[in-house]
């Protein structure tokens, strides 16, 4: 165990996912590998670190109040990324959150899209999978896309005009 930490331990965080993900395959392992940013440096008996000024994703929705669908995926995006501690993440698990309050969005890809095609990039594909139809899409927020995210959230307004 000491080994693989020692050698993991210099790696960048896609660095060290891409390389579990890889053993995990290689071996045969079908667990998900899930790694939650607000656990490091707690003990379990510890309260969690405050997750900001929202306690859940509603709420967080809520007060950012976005009215067009890639203001909506924008604000899963940066709960995935900044609450769930995912740094990239499919485009599924953010509409899995927006389902969840009612607000599922039909073509989520489109609106992730639109993300991507605005300069700066909000969000941007790092990778897809499957075939080229139906392919599932591996995104990430940038820094820019954070920082409108969290414009959203404090009451800002919509970050492009539909």
């Amino acid at each position: 165990m000491a080994a693989v930490v020692t050698a993991l331990q210099p790696l960048e965080e896609p660095e060290r996912h891409r390389i579990l993900d890889w053993a995990a395959k290689r071996f045969n392992f079908n667990a998900q590998l899930t790694h939650d940013r607000r656990d490091i440096g707690h003990e379990r008996d510890e309260e969690p670190p405050p997750q900001g000024d929202h306690e859940t994703f509603a709420d967080m929705f809520e007060a950012a109040r976005p009215t067009t669908a890639h203001d909506k995926a924008l604000i899963a995006a940066y709960w995935v990324h900044s609450i769930d501690g995912k740094a990239q993440f499919a485009s599924a698990d953010a509409n899995r959150l927006l389902k969840d309050i009612g607000e599922q969005i039909p073509a989520i890809n489109k609106a992730f899209a639109v993300l991507q095609q605005r300069r700066p990039a909000l969000v941007v594909q790092v990778r897809k999978s499957g075939n080229p139809r139906q392919g599932r899409k591996t995104l990430k927020l940038t820094p820019p896309g954070l920082r409108a995210a969290e414009n959203l959230t404090k009451g800002a307004g919509a970050v492009l005009d539909e």
